[in-house]
């Protein structure tokens, strides 16, 4: 029988996010397969909007595989995207 966690959240997804924002763009996630409502939530999302379901629970199934010196270890923390090319430039802190 799968393993079954139960969550609650106690800071906002982009808080959540920014640590495995960083494991993107390090090139240390890929997903296998078709994803087409889980990528459309990731790519529409904006601060303020509901946290989307599929990208939340990606959000946190990542965070329970990563290595959590890798989510401690991040760089720059303040970038929120995972994408960094022309039509979608990483959002800054501010």
């Amino acid at each position: 029988m799968p393993r079954v966690l139960e969550v609650t959240a106690k800071v906002g997804i982009r808080l959540r996010a920014e640590p495995i924002a960083q494991l993107y763009d390090q090139g240390l996630v890929h997903h296998v397969g078709t994803h087409v409502q889980l990528e459309d939530q990731m790519v529409t999302w904006a601060v303020g909007m509901d946290s989307p379901d599929r990208m939340d629970a990606a959000l946190r199934g990542l965070t329970e595989l990563a290595d959590p010196d890798q989510l401690s270890a991040s760089p720059d923390t303040s970038t929120t995207t995972a994408s960094a090319d022309a039509d979608n430039p990483p959002e800054t802190a501010p």
